[in-house]
């Protein structure tokens, strides 16, 4: 399954945001004077931040807004790791002449911010960020990649993430992590779903890939 290019998400794909955002999903529910769901539940359900379960539990006690400020105050993106060999599998795809790409919604100085902190300057050939339309920003990456759009693949850890994926036309990957699970993705079914960035290596790479297996790239990216 060698592909040209393999298209990130950010958060849930290569950083490991769900600690982070469970804590954030605590205090709105605190606040809600509500239980919060289980860790297990929160990552299964991917649910963020909460407003269709409020709206349909009748629970009006603050705005969007109000939910929304509540959630950010309780988090710290650069608290969040990378998850396991994550940038030791993407150099390994970098060095396997694999384009990599980033299209997320969030705002540019912080992803340029993460990507300094956990040392992936290099790794990326392009880097979209407050994409209004994911499946557009997805086709222009692939355009400006020079890559056909059945040579990539998207990654996401949200539902939301394969329609878009599917929407612009390339092949999808659901990232699980460790908690996450297949079921969640029946309604859009993605084409592959992984645990870890290892069996995504394979996957793009093939198991027989001289340097999947591989710790660290021993080789410059460029």
């Amino acid at each position: 399954m060698k592909l040209q290019a393999l298209i990130f998400d950010w958060d849930g794909t290569i950083q490991d945001s769900m600690p982070e955002q469970y804590k954030g999903c605590c205090a709105v529910f605190n606040a809600a004077g509500i239980a919060p769901p289980s860790l297990e539940y929160f990552c299964q359900t991917l649910s963020m931040p909460f407003a269709d379960w409020f709206i349909s539990r009748g629970v009006t006690c603050f705005t969007d807004e109000e939910r929304t400020r509540i959630f950010r105050s309780a988090t710290n993106k650069e608290k969040c790791p990378l998850f396991p060999e994550a940038k030791e599998q993407l150099g390994i795809m970098r060095l396997n002449k694999v384009k990599l790409g980033i299209v997320t919604s969030a705002r540019w100085p912080i992803i340029n911010k993460l990507i300094e902190v956990h040392g992936l300057q290099g790794l990326f050939e392009a880097v979209t960020c407050e994409a209004a339309h994911k499946a557009e920003a997805i086709k222009q990456m692939c355009l400006s990649f020079a890559v056909p759009l059945d040579s990539a693949l998207y990654v996401g850890d949200l539902t939301s993430d394969i329609r878009d994926g599917r929407e612009a036309g390339v092949r999808t990957i659901a990232f699980l992590g460790s908690m996450g699970i297949p079921e969640s993705f029946n309604d859009v079914k993605p084409d592959h779903c992984v645990k870890s960035f290892r069996e995504l290596a394979e996957l793009v790479l093939g198991e027989s890939s001289p340097y999947v297996l591989s710790s660290t790239p021993s080789q410059s990216y460029d």
